[in-house]
């Protein structure tokens, strides 16, 4: 995932690499987001198939450490791997994180920030 600003037109920062295990069924998410093997929090959201474009549209939500997640994106198909590309917006949490920021060592997007995530299906 990469912080980004629009307003200061600067490259995207590296945050992280997150890793999400997710389950779609009749268009509900449901799974877990990990990173480097250790559960940050439970993933919900919702998939919205688009047959005509071959591409689904997706709503993640989870918390990060110290802030709710809410990643927005598209799922597509190419050469043969399932890929996504989004963006988020960190907002404040909704419930005490069940981690501290020192066993995650992590950077952690402050709320209010943007940024962008893509990934693949492994």
């Amino acid at each position: 995932m990469y912080k980004d600003d629009p307003q200061l037109r600067l490259p995207p920062v590296f945050l992280d690499a997150l890793f999400f295990q997710l389950t779609i069924n009749n268009g509900t998410i449901t799974g877990e987001v990990r990173k480097n093997g250790v559960r940050l929090s439970g993933v919900e959201g919702t998939c919205q198939d688009d047959a005509a474009l071959n591409a689904a549209a997706m709503r993640l939500k989870f918390t990060w450490v110290t802030v709710d997640i809410l990643m927005t994106g598209v799922v597509h198909v190419e050469e043969g791997i399932n890929k996504f590309k989004g963006r988020f917006v960190a907002f404040p949490p909704s419930v005490t994180p069940s981690l501290t920021i020192k066993q995650m060592a992590l950077v952690v997007p402050e709320v209010g920030e943007t940024g962008t995530g893509n990934g693949m299906q492994t």
